[in-house]
């Protein structure tokens, strides 16, 4: 792991808290208190981490030879496209004559450290938080030992016709809730 002093609590697994990628508070994520930082937050456990490799190819860098920012956020999608997929689940599907899949809903990032064409970049997903039909996953981007880039990305299942502008929260189904398996621990 990197060196990753302002981890935000969660140094024991590396990856940072809502204060430490600029993501504001709520109180589902700190336990109720309304926003007050100085009040205790509620222990968390260290659920498993799912890890997807990839290769940078040069398109995705910008003239600097930088990665170009966006492409963080489409790696963090590829690799949870990845996790669903390892698992038989399909990220887009027709469930009794609607379209279901997981729009994002939130999405933050903290960039620490350059990534550059061909690098090869790890890419670790933990699940956060499990609701009904919300899920939140804390990220980390490393270019070996380097920690590059950090955050979290909130999803929801949802269901609809959305070219009718109709889409509807739907509650995970068993399938799902099984797909999940220890992350959801």
């Amino acid at each position: 792991m990197s060196n990753d002093n302002d981890s935000g609590g969660y140094a024991d697994s590396g990856y940072a808290d809502d204060n430490d990628n600029g993501v504001e508070n709520d109180n589902a994520d700190n336990g109720g208190n309304g926003g007050n930082s100085n009040a205790a937050a509620p222990a968390r456990s260290a659920a498993p981490v799912f890890t997807y490799t990839r290769r940078v190819a040069f398109v995705e860098c910008d003239p600097a030879g930088i990665v170009h920012f966006s492409n963080y956020a489409r790696w963090v999608e590829e690799a949870e496209c990845a996790f669903w997929r390892e698992r038989g689940v399909a990220t887009l599907a027709v469930k009794d004559g609607r379209l279901v899949g997981w729009p994002k809903v939130g999405f933050s990032i903290r960039y620490r450290s350059p990534v550059r064409p061909f690098d090869e970049v790890a890419v670790s997903l933990r699940l956060e938080r499990l609701s009904s039909s919300v899920l939140k996953w804390r990220f980390r981007i490393e270019r070996g030992e380097t920690l590059c880039a950090n955050g979290e990305m909130r999803v929801v299942y949802a269901g609809g016709d959305p070219f009718a502008g109709e889409l509807r929260l739907c509650e995970l189904p068993p399938e799902i809730a099984l797909a999940l398996g220890p992350l959801s621990s």
